[in-house]
């Protein structure tokens, strides 16, 4: 958001609660992520819809259909573009990099659920529905990302993000 922001674009960030995205200058809105109607009017007037919707973990097989489902209705309904942040589970175990032509194998259910995900986006801008496209990152990085691997791996620097109460940073 903040590099769209930074770029002139207009940006409206969507999120459950409408909460204040850090970003000044950027337009917030609330909505139900399952709600295709409401989202459409959230929507309204945007040139692309990003799918940055992450339902919690043990929820992925209820809550990832509908609420992409609903944002490509919502998307389709205002004839924006629909970008899905995707990852890389689809592809399962992979011996070289990973490009669009790497065959879909994946070795998990949430694998085989992410692979559906994609799918169905691709399958709407198929039939022609909207344009779209998935973008995917190997693992969830970002500002803000809470990530048990990346966390484990590369872990948060002395200071960044703890205060002692006084405003001086500290380290554990």
């Amino acid at each position: 958001m903040a590099h769209l922001h930074a770029a002139g674009l207009r940006v409206r960030a969507v999120t459950r609660d409408g909460r204040d995205v850090g970003t000044p200058g950027v337009e917030t809105a609330a909505a139900d992520a399952t709600d295709g109607e409401g989202l459409a009017a959230d929507c309204q007037d945007a040139v692309a819809v990003y799918h940055c919707v992450m339902p919690v973990l043990a929820r992925w097989t209820r809550d990832f259909p509908v609420v992409t489902d609903a944002l490509v209705d919502a998307a389709s309904r205002v004839g924006a573009r629909l970008v899905y942040a995707d990852d890389t589970w689809m592809y399962g175990r992979v011996d070289g990099p990973m490009t669009e032509d790497t065959p879909w194998r994946p070795v998990s259910a949430k694998g085989v659920l992410r692979a559906w995900i994609a799918e169905r986006i691709l399958s709407a801008g198929a039939a022609g529905r909207l344009p779209v496209g998935v973008v995917r990152a190997g693992e969830l990085y970002g500002p803000g990302v809470r990530s048990l691997v990346a966390g484990n791996v590369s872990p948060r620097p002395c200071g960044v993000g703890r205060s002692s109460g006084s405003g001086t940073p500290t380290c554990p």
